[in-house]
């Protein structure tokens, strides 16, 4: 048989046959791919210089990603919360710090005039009740000029009264002393936009500083309520009990 046969032993069929599941197998998922031939170009060190190295090698993945989130991430860090300390330290530094201004004396009058008005009621009804209670005591005087009083005040009128009068002191406790102490307003003072706070602290005074406070009133009244009036052309807008105490009223929004 002429080995030109392609049919034979050793003719092209047999090589076509070597190369097609041999050779080009092997060269194709055994040698070529991962070894030194044209495929390995093509897909073993192209290909793995195209995935391996390029794309999440050194190049992009390695380098670029770390470019990208390391430093990238250092310039997120450090300027914005380390370098530039703008939004704790600056900004909200510089609005905790910044001074109120002293309220004005008409404010605090009618702040005063406000905390008043709310007790008025009970304070009307009270000296009612009290005048009516001692309305059926008759007093009478003698020829000598000796004044005799008979008869009994209404028990329900005087009760009463002496009801309405509780209620003005323990509101008035309550209001200017427990409520102006731990807040720095009272009512009238929240309505008007005033606070009550320690010139040293710049905190309220606290409950047992603020009935002080109240006592010391008194020499506001000494003489002619002239300590009433001193906020007027005081610098601080102090009276002698603010002087006293250490303390100063400020405009500030409404708690």
């Amino acid at each position: 048989m002429s080995t030109n046969d392609p049919h034979g032993p050793g003719g092209l069929g047999d090589q076509f046959n070597a190369n097609a599941h041999g050779q080009n197998n092997g060269g194709q998922y055994g040698q070529q791919p991962y070894g030194q031939q044209p495929g390995d170009d093509a897909y073993g060190q192209q290909g793995n210089q195209h995935y391996g190295q390029q794309r999440y090698g050194q190049q992009q993945y390695g380098q670029q990603g770390h470019d990208a989130y390391g430093q990238g991430g250092q310039q997120y860090g450090q300027p914005a919360y380390g370098a530039q300390p703008g939004y704790g330290q600056q900004q909200f530094g510089a609005m905790a710090q910044a001074p109120m201004p002293y309220a004005h004396w008409g404010k605090r009058v009618l702040a005063y005039l406000l905390d008043t008005l709310i007790m008025m009621p009970f304070i009307i009804i009270a000296a009612i009740a009290m005048g009516t209670s001692m309305s059926d005591l008759e007093t009478s005087t003698d020829v000598y000029g000796n004044t005799t009083t008979t008869g009994s005040p209404s028990t329900g009128a005087l009760a009463l009264g002496m009801l309405c009068y509780l209620v003005v002191f323990a509101f008035s406790i309550w209001n200017l002393v427990f409520r102006q102490g731990k807040t720095g307003q009272s009512l009238g003072k929240k309505w008007t936009g005033i606070t009550l706070l320690s010139e040293q602290t710049g905190q309220p005074l606290g409950a047992g500083m603020t009935f002080v406070r109240g006592l010391a009133h008194f020499l506001d009244s000494l003489p002619c309520n002239i300590g009433y009036l001193w906020p007027l052309w005081d610098t601080k807008r102090q009276t002698f009990a603010d002087k006293i105490m250490n303390s100063v009223v400020v405009e500030k929004p409404n708690s």
